[in-house]
């Protein structure tokens, strides 16, 4: 497709003798570029594939990204039910400091009622 391009652009500038080309080189204009049509055949192929490449690339990407926000997700879970289950066993320390408070005071106050009841 660039062959081509370059020899229509070429063709075009046909009442000018003497053209630059995109390299700089001075060109004479009678002069002619035989390319096979293997190689034409070998370039599109190429040019498809970097096409099919650049969009599996593409989806690729996508599905990192993705996956990157569903890991950041996943991540703030986490934490939050890590921080919840520290309040949670906290809560329940604080229960059983309650319940074995209480059961220390029941005992005191029935061996206080019972050395009252004995005299």
């Amino acid at each position: 497709m660039i062959a081509l391009l370059n020899c229509s652009t070429s063709w075009c500038q046909s009442n000018v003798t003497d053209s630059l080309s995109s390299t700089g080189v001075v060109e004479q204009e009678d002069s002619l570029v035989a390319i096979p049509i293997s190689m034409l055949k070998e370039a599109n192929a190429k040019m498809v594939e970097l096409k099919y490449e650049k969009q599996i690339n593409s989806e690729l990407k996508q599905i990192v990204t993705n996956d990157s926000t569903v890991i950041v997700g996943l991540k703030q879970n986490i934490r939050y039910y890590k921080d919840s289950l520290k309040a949670k066993e906290k809560e329940a320390r604080k229960y059983k400091r309650q319940r074995n408070l209480v059961a220390v005071l029941a005992a005191i106050a029935s061996v206080t009622a019972i050395v009252f009841a004995a005299k």
